[in-house]
């Protein structure tokens, strides 16, 4: 039996019902995919677009980010010199700090998957500016656990590359990777080689997507970054699994302490 959506498998979604009526607070956003005028999600200014544009420019405005890993502030920073990273580019939008920390809130964790739409845009606005031309062939994401998918009843991320993967004009692609390791919330708590450590064989491709994979350059979304490690381990895993390259494409990456004012 076909899934839900054209691009992807029966098991790919659970409780993704996206045509419900939302309750609380994100019952606004679906006024904002009519482009109907709504209050900005930040500040309460009516706008068209979600997030109006003095917001835009204070709070998702540009950054120079190192290339590969999304640090700010230069190009290529000391730790990726050092310790090459899997994916040869990454595009990070947003720093996971107030007020964009409670929107991809919204999205994870309070059943709102109807404000993918906004933070979907921000994401691929980064992609473009970051100039990378032609995009990837192939737009995924990065799995959830069965256990987590089945608690959360969808995955932020991959709401999240189907929008960027709509607007940069390539095909969304959910099961190129299985994840067949959870983590308990509270590992979150771990240092960058002990997350590593706990993510070694977390993610495995998809045996019967191999020729999918196969020569071709893949953009890995994901929500937030913190150590890297997760992403690290599922672009390895895209690697081992035929693809060329692996660009990261990330919401918004959590500052390291070094980086807070």
């Amino acid at each position: 039996m076909a899934g839900k959506y054209m691009d992807e498998p029966p098991h790919a979604h659970q409780a993704d019902d996206l045509t419900r009526r939302p309750a609380g607070i994100a019952a606004e956003a679906p006024w904002r995919l009519q482009g109907w005028p709504a209050p900005c999600a930040v500040c309460s200014t009516w706008t068209r677009e979600g997030l109006c544009q003095p917001c835009r420019t204070r709070f998702a405005g540009w950054k120079a980010r190192c290339t590969t890993c999304g640090r700010p502030g230069v190009l290529r920073c000391g730790a990726c010199l050092q310790h090459p990273t899997p994916q040869v580019a990454c595009v990070v939008a947003l720093d996971y700090q107030f007020p964009i920390d409670q929107l991809i809130s919204r999205l994870k964790f309070q059943q709102a998957p109807e404000w993918a739409p906004l933070l979907g845009a921000l994401l691929a606005q980064a992609v473009v500016r970051s100039g990378t031309h032609p995009p990837p062939d192939i737009v995924t994401a990065v799995p959830l656990s069965a256990q987590r998918l089945a608690q959360r009843g969808y995955n932020q991320s991959w709401l999240l590359a189907r929008e960027v993967a709509r607007r940069v004009g390539r095909p969304a692609l959910p099961h190129l990777l299985q994840r067949w390791r959870h983590l308990d919330p509270l590992s979150g708590g771990a240092n960058r080689q002990e997350r590593g450590d706990l993510l070694q064989g977390a993610f495995l491709p998809t045996p019967a997507q191999r020729h999918t994979l196969t020569g071709r350059s893949v953009a890995l979304v994901d929500d937030v970054m913190t150590t890297g490690a997760t992403t690290r381990a599922a672009a390895t895993a895209l690697l081992e699994g035929g693809a060329s390259q692996v660009h990261l494409w990330v919401l918004a990456r959590t500052p390291a302490p070094d980086e807070l004012p």
